[in-house]
């Protein structure tokens, strides 16, 4: 089986493991890999190692409820934390 026909969710709990920049480049390097880029569970989960795993603040008002956020917004918070 080649990483292209992996499932889905697969593919984001490996991204999971990997370093939040190493993930994001490896998904934004085929096409095959674009609903993970429109997936509003990785961009949240994202978020949420940013949070936890890294230790740094989210680029955001505290208390503000993420999983409401349009994707766009998930998006540039991931890129901007």
């Amino acid at each position: 089986m080649s990483l292209t026909n992996t499932p889905l969710d697969v593919l984001i709990e490996i991204s999971r493991e990997l370093d939040l920049s190493d993930s994001i480049h490896l998904i934004s390097t085929c096409s095959t890999f674009t609903p993970i880029l429109l997936s509003r569970y990785f961009w949240i989960s994202a978020l949420d190692r940013v949070e936890h795993v890294h230790r740094r603040p989210l680029p955001c008002s505290p208390g503000l409820d993420i999983t409401s956020l349009p994707l766009d917004a998930l998006k540039k918070m991931v890129i901007h934390a």
